[in-house]
C-alpha cells in the first residue's frame, strides 16, 4: 500500500527503493528482473481503461515499464471479497508463477510476459456466489448479500502449489478447510478434509510414513518435494513417539530453537 519496492542483498544491505504508481498486495519474482504484481480488485486509476482496472501488473525492475493484465470492472464493490495471504504462488523449479483470485475458478500461470489460464477448478458454484458476482456493482454490497443468506458459503481457493507430479490445492467451503491433489497425467483429483478436523481420518489423502505425526502444510515446492515450516515447540507433542527418529528429534529440539524446515514428497498409490 506504500507504493514502493525496497531491494536488499541477501546479507540485508539496502540497495535501492523503487516508487510505484499503483497499489499491489502480492508480489512474485519472475526472473530476469521482472515482477508479477497482484492488485486484489483495487482500482488503480493510472491503469484504468473505460471503467476497467487490471488485477495483474507485470513490472520490469530495470526499465520500470509495466504491462497490465486480467482487467475487471473497477466499479465492483469489494466489501464481500475475502483477501488471501498471498495470491501468487511460486513454483521454484522454473520461473512460472501461479495466480489464484477470489470469486474466480481459474488458476492462471505467469511465465515471462505471458499470462494464460492453466487450471480450471470446478467449485460447484452456489447461488450465493452467483449473487455476490451479480450484486458486486449494485448499491447492495456483496457482504450484505452474503449475510442475508443463511445458505452455505461459497468456496474460496486459498493456495495452490505445483510439483513435478501433482498439483496441491487448499480451499475453504462451508466454514471447513480442505486440501486435495490433482494428477495432470492421470487427470484425477483426490480430496480430503484438513488433518485437524474430527472424525475424518478416512478422508485424509496424505499419511505421514513416519508415524502419522507432523501434519502436511506445504508452503513451496521444488521438483517432487514440498516444503513447509514448523515452529519448534510443536515437537513437544512427539516426545513419547514410538518412532525412534521422531523421539530423538523431539529430544534435541527445544521450544526456543529456530523453526524447523520439513521436506515431504507424495508417493503414488499402488
Amino acid at each position: 500500500m506504500a507504493q514502493k519496492i525496497s531491494i536488499f542483498t541477501y546479507e540485508g544491505e539496502f540497495i535501492e527503493k523503487i516508487r510505484l504508481d499503483f497499489i499491489t498486495t502480492s508480489i512474485a519474482y519472475l526472473g530476469n528482473n521482472r515482477l508479477a504484481c497482484y492488485c486484489d480488485y483495487i482500482n488503480n486509476p493510472n491503469y484504468s481503461i473505460r471503467s476497467k482496472s487490471p488485477n495483474l501488473i507485470l513490472f520490469d525492475l530495470q526499465t520500470r515499464k509495466t504491462q497490465s493484465k486480467l482487467f475487471f470492472n473497477s466499479t465492483i464493490n469489494r466489501l464481500g471479497i475475502t483477501g488471501l495471504i498471498n495470491n501468487l504462488s511460486s513454483t521454484y523449479s522454473n520461473d512460472t508463477v501461479h495466480l489464484i483470485m477470489p470469486l474466480n475458478d481459474t488458476v492462471y500461470s505467469i511465465c515471462n510476459n505471458k499470462v494464460q489460464p492453466e487450471y480450471y477448478v470446478d467449485l460447484g458454484v452456489t447461488p450465493q456466489m452467483r449473487e455476490l458476482q451479480r450484486t458486486a456493482s449494485s448499491s447492495k454490497s456483496a457482504q450484505e448479500t452474503s449475510q442475508e443468506d443463511s445458505k452455505p458459503q461459497y468456496p474460496v481457493i486459498c493456495n495452490m502449489l505445483e510439483s513435478d507430479s501433482v498439483v496441491y490445492l487448499f480451499y475453504r467451503h462451508n466454514n471447513k478447510s480442505y486440501y486435495g491433489f490433482y494428477n495432470p497425467r492421470r487427470k484425477t483429483f483426490k480430496e480430503g478434509v484438513r488433518i485437524w478436523e474430527k472424525n475424518t481420518d478416512n478422508r485424509i489423502p496424505v499419511v505421514n510414513d513416519l508415524d502419522k505425526t507432523i501434519p502436511f502444510m506445504p508452503m513451496a515446492t521444488d521438483g517432487k518435494n514440498f516444503y513447509y515450516v514448523m515452529e519448534s515447540f510443536y515437537f513437544d507433542h512427539f516426545r513419547n513417539s514410538d518412532n525412534p527418529q521422531i523421539a530423538n528429534l523431539s529430544k534435541t529440539i527445544t521450544a526456543n530453537d529456530n523453526p524447523v524446515i520439513v521436506v515431504a514428497h507424495i508417493k503414488n498409490n499402488p
